[in-house]
């Protein structure tokens, strides 16, 4: 198991100078890692990796209807999930429940095991399986460097605050109650209410 050696900083308890297994790294900003949340668990032995690494129920469920939603613009874009990698340079990177690239970005390029330097056009993120413990502006740093690298529209589902966060690039943000239906792009309408209430029927 490879290792990070790294002084950490969203660490509350000061677990500094340790080598943190770098399985336990969610993204990398600048060179700094982000480390799962529980990831101080994993290294008391009160976790596996695994377990900080699953997603919660609500999280699984909603990625899985918002992927299967989002299916009807495949015929503009190519579609990616379970946490795909969005590589900007060295020691820089991303993660996304959701990414739309459109077929122009994605043209001549081939499927391997690596993660993508092509930018998506969309990314659609429900919570974040991120340590935010020391990062009070996570969401929004995030956000701001997704549109600086050339994301198009951010969209983040809040599950505990139950409302979703629609960013467009150059545009004025907006928060609404997730009950209020909002469009992915070209006619693809979500409403997350309906799809917390379908999972009961």
């Amino acid at each position: 198991m490879t290792a990070h050696q790294s002084q950490v900083h969203n660490s509350p308890e000061q677990i500094s100078d340790i080598a943190i297994p770098e399985s336990l790294i969610y993204e990398m900003v600048d060179g700094t890692p982000i480390y799962y949340r529980g990831w101080q668990e994993v290294l008391r032995g009160e976790k596996t990796i695994e377990q900080v690494m699953a997603s919660s129920l609500i999280q699984s469920y909603l990625v899985h209807e918002i992927d299967y939603a989002v299916h009807v613009l495949r015929k503009k874009f190519i579609i990616g999930s379970n946490e795909a990698g969005l590589k900007f340079q060295k020691g820089d990177w991303r993660a996304a429940d959701i990414a739309l690239w459109t077929k122009e970005s994605m043209k001549n390029k081939k499927l391997d095991d690596h993660y993508t330097e092509v930018v998506p056009d969309i990314v659609i993120e429900v919570d974040t399986k991120a340590d935010t413990a020391e990062l009070p502006t996570y969401y929004l740093d995030k956000t701001k460097q997704l549109h600086q690298k050339g994301v198009r529209r951010v969209l983040w589902i809040f599950t505990k605050t139950e409302q979703v966060m629609i960013a467009e690039n150059g545009q004025k943000w907006e928060i609404q109650d997730w009950s209020e239906s909002f469009e992915v792009s070209d006619g693809c309408i979500l409403n997350v209410k309906q799809m917390i209430d379908d999972f009961q029927d």
